[in-house]
């Protein structure tokens, strides 16, 4: 029986803790181990943990000394794991009861796969509204893939880390790991891992439900981290730096279009400088993009921020905004 390792970072999250761990020790597949990394909360959530870890002894609760943030408490878990397979999970998210148990029947009939990739919900910590997650490429679906199908996956490639199974002789062997950056360390996670895969499964099932629109969180927070995000897109330009030009230019654009509304979000909520905003653009790395191979729609826009003054970059924005909504209402 396939034993797995599920890898729970904690920090000050007592509001939602308990409903994660009730999540886990009551899945219907019961050969698991459930790695809790206490990141020096400051709240009641270790108090929770030691709770729960009364109750069941499939729970393993390790401290941090000091404060190491979400990528190396969970690089630590990894360390710990004794499970042939790692699923990590957000302690304030929950996964359905038989989420183990379908991922490990794939698993037993597909061995030889290094990951799963599940499909997931989201819910809106403010109203409880439920986005479904499922892939835009229904073909996908029961289906097992490697990296040379990029094209027919990379719309629905994304950097979570949470919404995958993984194996652990996979991770360990290749060196997988996670940054030390406080925010923005599951892209370049992702990445890694996609560019050392041998097969990926694609499981379209709504297995795990992810909450947003939780402030008090690093997503929730990301306009205060926009060094890091420039930098994973470094990380990303070197992990890919070795495949073909067509693979790296689909992932490098993925990733840059995804950083650059972050960016420009972060400059429209008044967090960064237009100067600012200006310069993390220019810095980018684009050359390793061939441009044949995806839309100019993002270049073109990065170029109008190199061209104009702020006021000319607002008049554009606003502009822009306003014939694309009249076309909708068309």
């Amino acid at each position: 029986m396939i034993k797995i390792s599920i890898i729970i970072p904690v920090y000050n999250v007592e509001k939602y803790l308990r409903q994660c761990l009730e999540s886990v020790i009551n899945q219907t597949y019961t050969n698991i181990e459930i790695i809790c990394i206490n990141d020096c909360s400051t709240d009641s959530s270790l108090e929770i943990l030691n709770e729960y870890a009364q109750k069941d002894n499939r729970i393993k609760i390790i401290n941090n000394e000091t404060n190491l943030t979400v990528g190396p408490s969970r690089n630590l878990g990894v360390e710990q794991a004794t499970g042939e397979y790692i699923h990590y999970l957000d302690a304030d998210d929950w996964m359905d009861t038989d989420c183990i148990e379908k991922l490990a029947d794939i698993i037993s009939k597909n061995p030889d796969t290094d990951m799963i990739l599940h499909t997931y919900c989201e819910v809106a910590n403010d109203s409880n509204e439920v986005t479904l997650k499922i892939f835009k490429n229904p073909d996908l679906n029961n289906t097992i893939k490697t990296p040379d199908d990029l094209e027919l996956f990379i719309n629905d490639w994304d950097g979570h880390i949470w919404n995958k199974l993984y194996s652990t002789d996979f991770l360990r062997r290749n060196n997988i790991k996670f940054n030390i950056d406080p925010c923005y360390q599951d892209k370049s996670y992702s990445i890694a891992v996609l560019v050392a895969a041998g097969k990926i499964y694609f499981y379209d099932d709504i297995l795990l439900s992810y909450r947003t629109n939780r402030q008090e969180s690093l997503v929730g927070n990301y306009y205060k981290y926009t060094d890091f995000v420039c930098q994973e897109y470094d990380e990303i330009v070197e992990l890919t730096k070795n495949l073909d030009d067509k693979l790296k230019s689909l992932i490098c654009y993925k990733e840059l279009n995804d950083i650059y509304y972050i960016l420009q979000n972060s400059y429209l909520n008044k967090k960064l400088s237009y100067d600012e905003f200006k310069n993390r653009v220019l810095a980018f790395d684009t050359d390793v993009i061939d441009k044949k191979y995806v839309p100019n729609k993002l270049f073109k826009q990065m170029n109008y921020i190199v061209k104009f003054s702020e006021w000319q970059f607002k008049c554009f924005f606003t502009l822009r905004k306003f014939f694309t909504f009249s076309g909708k209402r068309n």
